[in-house]
């Protein structure tokens, strides 16, 4: 990312897809925590290393196609409503406190842990999950019922 996009950023400028345009392909960590401005990241972004997402409360979305070598933390993405079929993610997943979640979508893959604490909209687990780590639903109020799912190879940790 370049130093212009990054203060923009960090101003708290809405940003949109074309401003990310010719950065789809990043091989370090990027972080981005509490940038309530931005409101997209490209189709395809890849990043090698972590992404830092966490606090975008004006991020409804992740594009399509995204694959994040290292770990993804979107904690306390209010905003958020959806994750996108394909999402790919190498280490841990965290989730917590992303209250406008409903629904992750089938066949998701993380290499490490899963994190839902707190995601209060979170009404069932999706068909095919595969976490490589532990599985946490701490918080989650409308997730009933749920037995460990096949795909888990650690333990599921619930209220």
């Amino acid at each position: 990312m370049t130093n212009a996009l990054r203060d923009r950023v960090l101003a708290g400028e809405a940003l949109t897809l074309e401003d990310f345009a010719a950065d789809s392909f990043l091989h370090a960590d990027v972080d981005l925590n509490g940038c309530t401005g931005l409101r997209a990241l490209p189709d395809g972004l890849a990043v090698g290393g972590d992404l830092y997402l966490g606090d975008c409360t004006g991020l409804r979305a992740l594009p399509e196609g995204l694959a994040v070598g290292g770990d993804l933390y979107l904690g306390d993405c209010t905003g958020l409503r959806a994750l996108p079929e394909g999402l790919a993610v190498g280490g841990d997943l965290d989730l917590c406190g992303c209250t406008g979640l409903k629904a992750l979508p089938d066949g998701l893959a993380v290499g490490g842990d899963l994190s839902l604490g707190g995601c209060t909209g979170l009404r069932a687990l999706p068909d095919g999950l595969a976490v490589g780590g532990d599985l946490y639903l701490d918080g989650c109020t409308e997730l009933k019922g749920v037995r460990k799912p096949s795909g888990v190879k650690g333990k599921v940790y619930r209220p």
